[in-house]
């Protein structure tokens, strides 16, 4: 029988202890995921996440136009006639694969 450095105790007892332990963890994190998707898909949630969509898309327009890279580039597609908002489009991505993490 093999025994933990750290704690004296049997190999065996110590790995079963982590493994329990990251099961209890797994499943609360599951539990709290369900609650704050509830929350997310409820009225008061869909607005919040309005408003912070909102936000994020005007701070995105201020950085866009105080980049000059990012103010070329929107320069080449404007001059071949392509109509893209690109504050929305960043924000859009950003917001859905936060929710998809939730």
């Amino acid at each position: 029988m093999e025994i933990d450095i750290k704690t004296g105790l049997p190999k065996e007892m110590v790995e079963a202890g982590k493994a329990q332990r990251e099961a209890e963890t797994d499943s609360r994190l599951s539990s709290e995921g369900r609650e704050i998707s509830e929350e997310i898909n409820s009225r008061a949630g869909k607005k919040i996440i309005a408003e912070i969509t909102k936000i994020l898309e005007e701070r995105a327009e201020i950085v866009i136009a105080n980049d000059t890279e990012c103010q070329a580039m929107l320069n080449i597609l404007r001059a071949i006639g392509y109509k893209l908002s690109l504050a929305k489009t960043i924000t859009d991505k950003m917001i859905k694969r936060s929710l998809r993490v939730v």
